[in-house]
């Protein structure tokens, strides 16, 4: 663009010699490339993410290729957001740090930003009893952390978006009916790892005879 410019400036007899480079520098849009890879994290290593939404200023998006590497191209000069599209990622995934990027973008000039993503799992599980047995609304936590679950009718409980590591899952023992009694251990150690199933959790509980003990009296006759 800028030879074409000045070989029509010359032959014109247009602008001054001194003056076409800096026409030619502003006929050429002023814009910059914004390019990064976006990488799985797991605790065995990391692996380039295909498929992975990217959002410029929120509201231009591409997705990563086969080898994990996007791009935007013809971007405005100026300061630009760079983000992992949280609405567009997929459900199994979760955003890494940080999960979004302040760029300046300078004509000409490429800027890099890159990314990670954090596999996702659930734990399912169910609390057994003899029939009769109150099975829903026991409180079963995942520890470490805070975050906890009740029991459905049937015993059955689960937890969704975990991240991997080494977990606990623990009945809390106070939710139990007033007739029920813990038969299995109290804390049940789980491993969540990518791309590996985890396996069902099972707690068990029994139910406390009410039956009051028959005392004999021995007869003196």
């Amino acid at each position: 663009l800028y030879f074409s410019l000045t070989k029509q400036l010359r032959w014109g007899g247009g602008l001054p010699t001194e003056n076409m480079d800096q026409f030619a520098a502003d006929a050429v849009p002023l814009v910059g490339t914004v390019e990064g890879v976006v990488r799985t994290r797991t605790l065995a290593g990391a692996a380039l993410a295909s498929g992975i939404p990217i959002t410029l200023d929120g509201h231009r998006t591409v997705t990563t290729g086969s080898d994990g590497r996007y791009l935007f191209s013809e971007v405005p000069e100026g300061q630009h957001e760079v983000s992992l599209s949280a609405t567009a990622l997929p459900a199994d995934l979760d955003p890494g740090e940080p999960a979004k990027s302040s760029l300046l973008i300078q004509p000409r000039r490429v800027a890099r930003t890159d990314f990670e993503v954090l596999p996702l799992s659930s734990i399912e599980g169910a609390v057994t009893g003899p029939e009769g047995a109150t099975l829903d609304g026991l409180l079963i936590r995942l520890l470490p952390g805070a975050r906890y679950t009740l029991t459905t009718s049937e015993g059955r409980f689960a937890f969704y978006n975990v991240r991997e590591g080494d977990f606990n899952l623990a009945i809390d023992t106070d939710t139990l009916p007033p007739d029920g009694k813990l038969l299995s251990e109290p804390s049940i150690p789980v491993a969540v790892r990518a791309g590996v199933s985890v396996p069902f959790t099972t707690f068990s509980i029994g139910i406390v005879s009410k039956e009051k003990a028959i005392r004999k009296v021995l007869d003196k006759k």
